[in-house]
């Protein structure tokens, strides 16, 4: 496939942005800690699930979005969206 057909295709690997940075170095904090990293980088921080329950969340896709999943109030995955 071509590179200019990739951006109609829905399983083109997404382009790294500066949230991807973001979501790997949250891995670990605290959510307090978590929260000013992302905030400081004027992104948005989604708490997708916490202590094993999750919650419906949109699919829409924002680059400055970062999801956090946590577990005793520290982060235990994370992505962009």
């Amino acid at each position: 496939m071509a590179d200019d057909d990739a951006a109609g295709d829905p399983f083109a690997p997404v382009p790294e942005t500066p949230a991807h940075e973001v979501a790997r170095r949250v891995v670990g904090l605290s959510e307090h800690a978590a929260r000013e990293l992302v905030l400081d980088n004027a992104m948005v921080l989604r708490i997708v699930g916490r202590d094993g329950q999750s919650w419906p969340i949109t699919m829409d896709y924002r680059t400055n979005r970062v999801n956090v999943t946590l577990v005793d109030g520290h982060v235990v995955s994370s992505r962009v969206g």
